[in-house]
């Protein structure tokens, strides 16, 4: 398996990193996100807002799939893998106006560490074809 430091260091233009899991009823939820950074040689990790929906997806099956792309040269990898961990990194104090009484959940910040088992390539061209 190529390392992940090597394909992220030849491909200074990624433009997208898609996520995508499902549920335990195969629903599919997909999440575009950046903030990407290696961690080791197996394993890469991810900062965002993640929504509730996506983390308990997550927590009902930790198989993930990242697309990390680059729609000009029309290059990039598919990562296939599992969770490894998600901690909070982010979490902004949220102030109620003066008599404001329906105060939203503050979103909190996560970093996901994924550890990669397969890496295959990907574009429009290679999604397209079978095999």
């Amino acid at each position: 398996m190529d390392t992940i430091r090597g394909l992220i260091a030849s491909n200074e233009t990624i433009t997208y990193i898609f996520f995508s899991t499902d549920s335990k009823e195969s629903l599919p939820h997909i999440v575009s996100t950046e903030n990407l950074s290696v961690v080791s040689d197996d394993c890469i990790s991810v900062r965002s807002w993640f929504s509730s929906a996506f983390l308990s997806k997550v927590c009902d099956n930790q198989g993930i799939s990242l697309v990390i792309w680059d729609f000009v040269s029309d290059a990039g990898f598919l990562l296939l893998g599992e969770v490894e961990r998600i901690h909070e990194i982010n979490r902004p104090y949220s102030f109620a106006a003066d008599g404001e009484t329906n105060i939203r959940p503050f979103q909190v910040e996560r970093q996901l560490v994924m550890r990669v088992s397969k890496i295959t390539e990907f574009g429009q061209i290679s999604a397209a074809m079978p095999g």
